[in-house]
């Protein structure tokens, strides 16, 4: 007997995919290993399916078409019976890559559906909030249960098949496909995405792996673990999005306080809704601020209980029962064909294939439409009140959306070629492609990557504290505070030096824009990291002592920075100042600096100070060069080592009142400050 196996938009293979465990597989409670039968009569009554409507709007005996992957009616109706055993994941498991969640949902299957409704399918849906971006960070849980399949034996044609037959093979193909649903693969499944979104590529770079590590801890029930520390407050947002497959959705989404969304109660590409029984999907998300991530948190903590004791108790009977309002899914459909299961009478043909090449081409356009689609998101997002654009910039953003447009019509119009004249979907694949490389459709992904900047933060990008605090600090000092968010920036794009000191200030993006500023103070702040400082090309002066600055990778960007001050800090590597060509002088007192020796390759330096010992011997080189101590006094006490102290202590312009050892008196010289 020859079964086919038809993945459409969903499904899951009778094996369970690899996973990165906290947990294995086991067998599930209450379904044995065994092939028993039960009575079930289907009538025409029972569904109605258009060629348009999603996977599991279709039942034992509905027809299939191979060659555009579509339903097309029932057309036999029998007992049902069932074999195999059951299996489920023993608690949340970790999906390794988005690849495997894709390939158990069943979304990188491309069916002909998937390319007029795919944003009405839950698990579509789902699976594109899981998607890592640009600017984001994602990490899938998934507990799943593979439950027994449902067969149709004992078939005969409904009253659909018999009217079909009786207007030929043509009219039976139309009706009733090639194929019938001849087994459906019952299961449930809960899947769980974590998405951060970053407000920009650097936050992502330096936050994402500790963002993936909280993640893990919170979902193996480590004590503690939350979901943001302060670093990441100024630096992105939470989604918290699930996906249920059987059981009783419905559960799932008082866990979210949220009406459930399901494509079963929506309109398909048909026009018509639905129509195959009680919805069995659910997806609902939540989005937290991280100023205050306390829903989100919560709904984790509960969500992480639901899948270890409520789920699991809505599967003890997965059986095959369309009317029920809760139970099983059916996650795959076996088809076979009319002529191989012994309908001769009723299509005396074989099932046609459908040949590997346009399979692969119909999964290219799948592919290549989830990603126009993201991009046509972002570009949304650039072209919003929410950012400054110049007139190019503008143009060139809706030139993108444009062409963008554009190649998803032209694939869309490849696709349906691709389901309806097979002979000619690879050569039409390939002249799509060809097309979208041309210079009037070809469009620069690299362009999406825009970084905001000061105004983007001050008209309404900036919602976490910190950085509001920032842009409200920039706007007094550059006198601004009255003026729009459009005045503003261009006072910042004119400013040539700013102070920020002492201001506790944590946020630097909004600093971003500020492309003429030549000198910057950010002396005693709360900062972590300096990485936005990086886009001030024309910087020559940096003082940010006494904070809190991991890494000066930020620096070796500034091609033109002369002075570098960051004592008082806790900056472990100078790898990034090795060789740089225009740093004179650098402060680095006070830091836990493993090995100064890249210093030495800084070609023009002049000044460095790094111990206490630098800091009296810049002392002493300052009094002899102004005059303050002869040549003798100073070769006397460069030998022993000796600092002075003053009247006023650390004033250079009052008396000296006195040598002594460098360790006693370092700590009061301007250079400790």
């Amino acid at each position: 007997m020859r079964l086919d196996r038809h993945w459409f938009i969903r499904a899951a293979t009778p094996l369970f995919l690899g996973v990165m465990g906290l947990s294995g597989c086991s067998e599930a409670p209450g379904n044995p290993a065994a092939t028993t039968m039960d009575v079930f009569g289907t009538t025409e009554q029972d569904v109605r399916v258009t060629p348009a409507q999603m996977v599991g709007a279709a039942l034992l005996g509905t027809g299939f078409s191979v060659e555009d992957e579509s339903f097309r009616g029932q057309c036999l109706q029998g007992t049902v019976a069932y074999s195999g055993a059951a299996m489920s994941d023993a608690s949340l498991v970790l999906v390794d890559s988005y690849e495997r969640i894709k390939s158990d949902l069943g979304i990188n299957i491309s069916g002909k559906a998937t390319f007029a409704t795919w944003d009405l399918n839950a698990a579509a849906r789902f699976a594109m909030n899981a998607a890592e971006t640009l600017n984001s960070s994602s990490m899938t849980f998934r507990y799943q249960v593979r439950g027994r399949n449902a067969m149709l034996v004992d078939a005969v044609p409904t009253a659909r098949a018999l009217d079909a037959r009786t207007r030929g093979s043509e009219a039976v193909k139309q009706m009733c496909g090639t194929e019938f649903i001849q087994q459906v693969e019952l299961g449930a499944g809960l899947w769980v995405n974590v998405r951060y979104d970053f407000l920009d590529q650097a936050a992502k770079s330096q936050f994402s792996a500790d963002v993936k590590v909280n993640i893990l801890k919170l979902f193996s029930g480590s004590g503690g673990v939350t979901l943001v520390d302060d670093r990441l407050k100024k630096s992105a947002s939470i989604t918290v999005s699930a996906l249920q497959l059987g059981g009783d959705p419905t559960k799932l989404s008082s866990i979210f306080s949220t009406t459930c969304q399901d494509e079963a109660s929506q309109p398909t590409g048909g026009g018509t809704p639905g129509t195959a029984g009680p919805p069995r999907r659910c997806i609902a998300a939540l989005s937290c601020s991280l100023e205050r991530p306390q829903d989100c948190q919560a709904a984790l903590e509960r969500i992480v209980t639901y899948a270890a004791e409520e789920f699991p108790a809505q599967l003890q009977d997965l059986r095959y029962d369309p009317t029920s309002s809760s139970g099983a899914a059916i996650m795959a459909y076996i088809t076979q064909g009319y002529k191989t299961g012994g309908f001769y009478d009723l299509l005396n043909e074989d099932s046609p294939l459908v040949e590997v090449a346009v399979i692969n081409a119909r999964a290219q356009l799948h592919a290549r439409l989830l990603q126009l689609v993201s991009d046509s998101q972002r570009v949304v997002q650039l072209l919003s009140p929410s950012f400054r654009l110049t007139s190019e910039e503008r143009i060139g953003y809706e030139s993108i959306q444009s062409r963008i447009s554009t190649q998803i019509n032209m694939l869309v119009a490849a696709a349906n070629i691709c389901y309806t004249r097979l002979s000619d979907c690879v050569g039409e694949v390939a002249r799509f492609d060809l097309a979208i490389q041309t210079p009037e459709l070809r469009y620069d992904r690299d362009a999406l990557a825009k970084v905001p900047t000061f105004y983007e933060y001050c008209s309404g990008l900036a919602t976490a504290d910190d950085t509001k605090k920032t842009v409200t600090v920039m706007r007094e000092k550059l006198g601004a505070s009255g003026f729009t968010c459009d005045e503003a920036a261009l006072y910042l794009e004119q400013e040539e030096a700013l102070d920020l000191s002492g201001q506790g200030l944590v946020d630097l993006r909004p600093l971003r824009g500020a492309k003429n500023l030549r000198y910057l103070y950010l002396r005693d702040n709360a900062l972590v990291n300096i990485l936005p400082l990086g886009d001030l090309p024309l910087l020559r002066t940096l003082d940010f002592r006494h904070n809190s600055v991991r890494s000066l990778g930020a620096v070796a960007n500034l091609k033109r920075l002369e002075r570098l001050t960051a004592s008082y800090n806790q900056v472990m590597s100078v790898d990034s100042l090795a060789a740089h060509p225009t740093l004179q002088e650098v402060r680095l007192l006070n830091n836990p600096i493993v090995d100064v020796a890249p210093l030495s390759t800084i070609p023009n330096l002049k000044l460095l100070v790094v111990t206490l010992d630098d800091v009296c011997k810049v002392e002493r080189k300052w009094l002899l060069d102004n005059g303050r101590i002869t040549a003798s006094i100073y070769d006397i006490y460069e030998r022993r080592n000796f600092g002075p102290t003053y009247a006023t202590p650390g004033n250079r312009n009052t008396a000296i009142t006195g040598w002594f050892m460098c360790s006693a008196v370092a700590s009061s010289l301007t250079e400790a400050q």
